[in-house]
Protein backbone atom coordinates (compact mmCIF):
# COMPACT_ATOMS: atom_id res chain seq x y z
CA UNK A 1 0.00 0.00 0.00
CA UNK A 2 1.28 3.46 -0.88
CA UNK A 3 2.20 5.59 2.16
CA UNK A 4 0.03 8.54 1.09
CA UNK A 5 -3.27 8.38 2.95
CA UNK A 6 -5.13 11.37 1.53
CA UNK A 7 -4.03 11.13 -2.09
CA UNK A 8 -3.90 8.42 -4.75
CA UNK A 9 -2.79 8.27 -8.39
CA UNK A 10 -3.59 5.44 -10.79
CA UNK A 11 -3.73 4.53 -14.48
CA UNK A 12 -7.22 5.32 -15.74
CA UNK A 13 -7.74 1.96 -17.42
CA UNK A 14 -7.87 0.16 -14.05
CA UNK A 15 -10.88 2.19 -12.82
CA UNK A 16 -13.91 0.64 -14.48
CA UNK A 17 -16.53 1.18 -11.79
CA UNK A 18 -16.85 2.53 -8.27
CA UNK A 19 -18.23 5.09 -5.87
CA UNK A 20 -16.52 8.18 -4.55
CA UNK A 21 -16.01 8.27 -0.80
CA UNK A 22 -17.74 10.88 1.34
CA UNK A 23 -14.84 13.37 1.27
CA UNK A 24 -13.11 12.35 -1.94
CA UNK A 25 -12.67 14.04 -5.30
CA UNK A 26 -11.39 12.52 -8.53
CA UNK A 27 -9.84 14.21 -11.56
CA UNK A 28 -9.72 11.80 -14.50
CA UNK A 29 -7.62 12.86 -17.48
CA UNK A 30 -8.50 11.00 -20.69
CA UNK A 31 -5.61 11.44 -23.12
CA UNK A 32 -6.85 9.05 -25.81
CA UNK A 33 -9.72 6.69 -26.64
CA UNK A 34 -13.49 6.91 -26.90
CA UNK A 35 -16.67 5.71 -25.22
CA UNK A 36 -18.74 6.96 -22.31
CA UNK A 37 -18.44 7.67 -18.60
CA UNK A 38 -21.65 7.28 -16.61
CA UNK A 39 -21.72 9.55 -13.55
CA UNK A 40 -24.61 8.60 -11.27
CA UNK A 41 -27.25 7.94 -13.94
CA UNK A 42 -26.03 10.25 -16.71
CA UNK A 43 -23.73 9.03 -19.53
CA UNK A 44 -21.16 11.49 -20.94
CA UNK A 45 -19.49 10.77 -24.27
CA UNK A 46 -15.70 10.74 -24.53
CA UNK A 47 -14.69 11.84 -28.03
CA UNK A 48 -11.50 13.86 -27.55
CA UNK A 49 -8.97 14.60 -24.80
CA UNK A 50 -11.15 15.36 -21.80
CA UNK A 51 -10.88 15.91 -18.06
CA UNK A 52 -13.69 14.64 -15.82
CA UNK A 53 -14.35 15.83 -12.26
CA UNK A 54 -16.10 13.54 -9.77
CA UNK A 55 -17.29 14.67 -6.35
CA UNK A 56 -18.06 12.94 -3.03
CA UNK A 57 -20.71 10.22 -3.12
CA UNK A 58 -20.99 9.95 -6.89
CA UNK A 59 -21.13 6.59 -8.66
CA UNK A 60 -19.15 6.17 -11.85
CA UNK A 61 -18.84 3.53 -14.52
CA UNK A 62 -16.64 3.53 -17.61
CA UNK A 63 -18.10 2.15 -20.84
CA UNK A 64 -15.07 3.10 -22.85
CA UNK A 65 -11.68 2.10 -24.14
CA UNK A 66 -9.52 4.95 -22.93
CA UNK A 67 -6.03 5.83 -21.80
CA UNK A 68 -5.09 8.34 -19.18
CA UNK A 69 -4.52 8.96 -15.50
CA UNK A 70 -6.75 9.54 -12.51
CA UNK A 71 -5.97 11.18 -9.19
CA UNK A 72 -7.98 11.12 -5.98
CA UNK A 73 -7.70 13.62 -3.14
CA UNK A 74 -9.65 14.84 -0.14
CA UNK A 75 -10.34 18.40 0.96
CA UNK A 76 -8.03 17.72 3.89
CA UNK A 77 -5.20 17.00 1.47
CA UNK A 78 -5.40 20.57 0.13
CA UNK A 79 -5.97 22.36 3.46
CA UNK A 80 -2.33 23.21 3.99
CA UNK A 81 -1.91 24.65 0.49
CA UNK A 82 -5.04 26.77 0.17
CA UNK A 83 -5.13 29.98 2.18
CA UNK A 84 -8.91 30.05 1.75
CA UNK A 85 -10.41 26.54 1.68
CA UNK A 86 -13.71 28.03 0.51
CA UNK A 87 -11.98 28.40 -2.87
CA UNK A 88 -12.29 24.66 -3.26
CA UNK A 89 -15.96 24.81 -2.34
CA UNK A 90 -16.58 27.61 -4.85
CA UNK A 91 -14.90 25.79 -7.75
CA UNK A 92 -17.42 25.07 -10.48
CA UNK A 93 -15.41 22.03 -11.55
CA UNK A 94 -15.84 20.50 -8.08
CA UNK A 95 -19.46 21.54 -7.53
CA UNK A 96 -21.50 18.37 -6.78
CA UNK A 97 -24.41 19.87 -8.72
CA UNK A 98 -22.42 20.74 -11.84
CA UNK A 99 -24.38 20.08 -15.03
CA UNK A 100 -21.18 19.64 -17.06
CA UNK A 101 -18.63 17.72 -14.95
CA UNK A 102 -15.94 17.76 -17.63
CA UNK A 103 -13.70 19.94 -19.78
CA UNK A 104 -13.00 19.17 -23.43
CA UNK A 105 -9.39 20.17 -24.05
CA UNK A 106 -7.79 22.06 -26.91
CA UNK A 107 -4.28 21.03 -27.96
CA UNK A 108 -2.53 23.74 -25.87
CA UNK A 109 -4.70 22.88 -22.84
CA UNK A 110 -3.98 19.18 -23.25
CA UNK A 111 -0.25 19.86 -23.18
CA UNK A 112 -0.55 21.67 -19.86
CA UNK A 113 -2.48 18.74 -18.36
CA UNK A 114 0.06 16.30 -19.75
CA UNK A 115 2.86 18.24 -18.06
CA UNK A 116 1.06 18.61 -14.73
CA UNK A 117 0.10 14.92 -14.58
CA UNK A 118 3.68 13.97 -15.50
CA UNK A 119 4.97 16.06 -12.58
CA UNK A 120 2.46 14.48 -10.20
CA UNK A 121 3.30 10.96 -11.39
CA UNK A 122 7.06 11.57 -11.09
CA UNK A 123 6.73 12.82 -7.51
CA UNK A 124 4.26 10.11 -6.53
CA UNK A 125 6.54 7.33 -7.78
CA UNK A 126 9.50 8.47 -5.66
CA UNK A 127 10.15 7.28 -2.09
CA UNK A 128 8.39 9.93 0.04
CA UNK A 129 10.28 12.54 2.03
CA UNK A 130 9.06 15.08 4.58
CA UNK A 131 8.42 17.46 1.65
CA UNK A 132 6.56 15.05 -0.63
CA UNK A 133 3.08 16.00 0.56
CA UNK A 134 3.83 19.68 0.06
CA UNK A 135 5.13 19.13 -3.48
CA UNK A 136 2.08 17.03 -4.40
CA UNK A 137 -0.28 19.56 -2.86
CA UNK A 138 1.25 22.37 -4.91
CA UNK A 139 0.87 20.37 -8.14
CA UNK A 140 -2.72 19.35 -7.40
CA UNK A 141 -3.62 22.88 -6.35
CA UNK A 142 -2.18 24.16 -9.65
CA UNK A 143 -4.21 21.53 -11.51
CA UNK A 144 -7.45 22.53 -9.76
CA UNK A 145 -6.86 26.24 -10.32
CA UNK A 146 -5.90 25.74 -13.96
CA UNK A 147 -9.03 23.66 -14.53
CA UNK A 148 -11.21 26.31 -12.91
CA UNK A 149 -9.60 28.97 -15.09
CA UNK A 150 -10.47 27.01 -18.25
CA UNK A 151 -14.05 26.56 -17.04
CA UNK A 152 -14.39 30.30 -16.35
CA UNK A 153 -13.01 31.14 -19.79
CA UNK A 154 -15.55 28.82 -21.39
CA UNK A 155 -18.42 30.68 -19.78
CA UNK A 156 -19.31 33.05 -16.91
CA UNK A 157 -20.25 30.34 -14.43
CA UNK A 158 -18.23 31.23 -11.34
CA UNK A 159 -20.03 31.29 -8.01
CA UNK A 160 -19.78 34.91 -6.78
CA UNK A 161 -17.61 35.66 -3.78
CA UNK A 162 -19.84 37.50 -1.28
CA UNK A 163 -21.88 36.99 1.86
CA UNK A 164 -24.71 35.26 0.00
CA UNK A 165 -22.21 32.85 -1.52
CA UNK A 166 -20.89 31.91 1.91
CA UNK A 167 -24.42 31.26 3.17
CA UNK A 168 -25.09 29.09 0.11
CA UNK A 169 -21.87 27.12 0.60
CA UNK A 170 -22.61 26.50 4.27
CA UNK A 171 -26.16 25.42 3.41
CA UNK A 172 -24.90 23.12 0.64
CA UNK A 173 -22.44 21.54 3.05
CA UNK A 174 -25.11 20.91 5.71
CA UNK A 175 -27.57 19.64 3.12
CA UNK A 176 -25.08 17.08 1.88
CA UNK A 177 -24.65 15.77 5.42
CA UNK A 178 -28.31 15.76 6.49
CA UNK A 179 -30.62 15.59 3.47
CA UNK A 180 -32.00 12.18 4.46
CA UNK A 181 -33.08 13.31 7.93
CA UNK A 182 -33.64 17.07 7.64
CA UNK A 183 -35.81 18.27 4.77
CA UNK A 184 -37.31 21.59 5.82
CA UNK A 185 -35.80 24.97 4.91
CA UNK A 186 -36.66 26.27 8.37
CA UNK A 187 -34.54 23.57 10.04
CA UNK A 188 -31.47 24.48 7.98
CA UNK A 189 -32.08 28.18 8.55
CA UNK A 190 -32.21 27.60 12.31
CA UNK A 191 -28.99 25.59 12.16
CA UNK A 192 -27.27 28.43 10.28
CA UNK A 193 -28.74 31.12 12.58
CA UNK A 194 -30.74 32.67 9.74
CA UNK A 195 -34.37 33.28 8.91
CA UNK A 196 -35.84 31.00 6.22
CA UNK A 197 -36.40 34.09 4.09
CA UNK A 198 -32.73 35.10 4.29
CA UNK A 199 -31.54 31.58 3.48
CA UNK A 200 -33.83 31.36 0.45
CA UNK A 201 -32.75 34.80 -0.71
CA UNK A 202 -29.04 33.96 -0.46
CA UNK A 203 -29.42 30.67 -2.32
CA UNK A 204 -31.59 32.28 -5.01
CA UNK A 205 -29.09 35.09 -5.62
CA UNK A 206 -26.18 32.65 -5.83
CA UNK A 207 -27.49 29.79 -8.00
CA UNK A 208 -30.93 31.04 -9.15
CA UNK A 209 -32.97 28.39 -7.37
CA UNK A 210 -34.58 28.26 -3.94
CA UNK A 211 -33.36 26.38 -0.87
CA UNK A 212 -36.40 24.12 -1.05
CA UNK A 213 -35.55 23.28 -4.67
CA UNK A 214 -32.02 22.36 -3.60
CA UNK A 215 -33.38 20.04 -0.91
CA UNK A 216 -35.81 18.45 -3.36
CA UNK A 217 -33.11 18.01 -6.02
CA UNK A 218 -30.67 16.43 -3.58
CA UNK A 219 -33.22 13.91 -2.31
CA UNK A 220 -34.25 13.07 -5.87
CA UNK A 221 -30.61 12.55 -6.87
CA UNK A 222 -30.09 10.17 -3.97
CA UNK A 223 -33.25 8.26 -4.87
CA UNK A 224 -31.94 7.86 -8.43
CA UNK A 225 -28.56 6.70 -7.13
CA UNK A 226 -30.09 4.04 -4.91
CA UNK A 227 -32.50 2.84 -7.58
CA UNK A 228 -29.73 2.75 -10.16
CA UNK A 229 -26.86 1.29 -8.16
CA UNK A 230 -28.31 -0.82 -5.34
CA UNK A 231 -30.72 -3.69 -4.90
CA UNK A 232 -32.69 -1.88 -2.18
CA UNK A 233 -36.45 -2.13 -2.62
CA UNK A 234 -38.51 0.95 -3.41
CA UNK A 235 -40.04 0.66 0.05
CA UNK A 236 -36.61 0.64 1.71
CA UNK A 237 -35.47 3.67 -0.27
CA UNK A 238 -38.67 5.49 0.54
CA UNK A 239 -38.19 5.09 4.28
CA UNK A 240 -34.45 5.81 4.14
CA UNK A 241 -35.10 9.17 2.45
CA UNK A 242 -37.85 10.24 4.84
CA UNK A 243 -40.91 9.77 2.63
CA UNK A 244 -42.66 7.33 4.93
CA UNK A 245 -45.25 5.80 2.64
CA UNK A 246 -43.83 4.30 -0.59
CA UNK A 247 -46.93 5.51 -2.46
CA UNK A 248 -46.06 9.12 -1.62
CA UNK A 249 -42.46 8.56 -2.70
CA UNK A 250 -43.73 7.13 -5.97
CA UNK A 251 -45.93 10.16 -6.65
CA UNK A 252 -43.12 12.63 -5.94
CA UNK A 253 -40.64 10.67 -8.03
CA UNK A 254 -42.99 10.32 -11.00
CA UNK A 255 -43.89 14.02 -10.91
CA UNK A 256 -40.19 14.91 -11.10
CA UNK A 257 -39.04 12.32 -13.64
CA UNK A 258 -42.13 11.16 -15.53
CA UNK A 259 -41.41 7.58 -14.43
CA UNK A 260 -42.33 5.45 -11.45
CA UNK A 261 -39.34 4.32 -9.35
CA UNK A 262 -39.75 0.80 -10.75
CA UNK A 263 -39.83 2.02 -14.36
CA UNK A 264 -36.79 4.23 -13.77
CA UNK A 265 -34.84 1.28 -12.41
CA UNK A 266 -35.84 -0.98 -15.30
CA UNK A 267 -35.05 1.59 -17.98
CA UNK A 268 -31.68 2.58 -16.54
CA UNK A 269 -29.08 1.99 -19.23
CA UNK A 270 -26.38 0.74 -16.90
CA UNK A 271 -28.58 -0.78 -14.18
CA UNK A 272 -27.09 -3.80 -12.52
CA UNK A 273 -27.82 -5.62 -9.28
CA UNK A 274 -25.12 -5.40 -6.66
CA UNK A 275 -24.51 -8.53 -4.64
Amino acid sequence: MHPYQLFDFRPLVTLLEGRMESDQYQIAYVSAGAGALCIDTVPYQVEQPTVFFLTPGQWYRWEASVEGKSLFFSTEFLYAQLVDISFLMRCNILDPGAKQPFLALSNPEQEIYRQLFALIEAEYSQPPTHLSYEVLRSYVCALVMHSEEIRVRQGPVSIPVNGDCNIYLNFRDQLEKQFATMQQVSDYAHQLALSPKKLNQAVQLTIHKSASEMIHDRILLEAKRRLHHTNLTVKEISYQLGFGEPSYFGKVFKKATGLTPESFRESSQFYHTLS
